[in-house]
């Protein structure tokens, strides 16, 4: 069975038919600051780990395109253009 990886609680999951976690409660996308969810944030935290697209697919279960979607996304919500300015605006997000 191929592997998933939750955008609402971040578990993975097995499933033949990729429907949602079984083991998530969540029922709604929880938005935090500038409107970013939980696989937003996710992935902001593997950018600022200075992993590649690569890598971030591999660990989040997604094709590299959708990655590239995601943080071309996240980039439009924060007002960032690349990695580096991302991982500071999240830093100040925390303070």
């Amino acid at each position: 069975m191929p592997l998933y990886n939750c955008h609402r609680c971040g578990r993975t999951y097995e499933s033949e038919v990729r429907h949602r976690c079984p083991d998530c409660g969540l029922l709604r996308k929880r938005r935090t600051a500038a409107g970013l969810t939980f696989r937003d944030w996710q992935i902001i935290e593997l950018i600022q780990k200075g992993k590649l697209n690569k890598k971030i697919s591999w660990e989040l279960h997604l094709t590299e395109g959708t990655i590239k979607l995601y943080i071309n996304h996240i980039f439009r919500k924060t007002g960032t253009s690349n990695r580096t300015q991302l991982a500071m605006w999240a830093l100040g997000q925390r303070a």
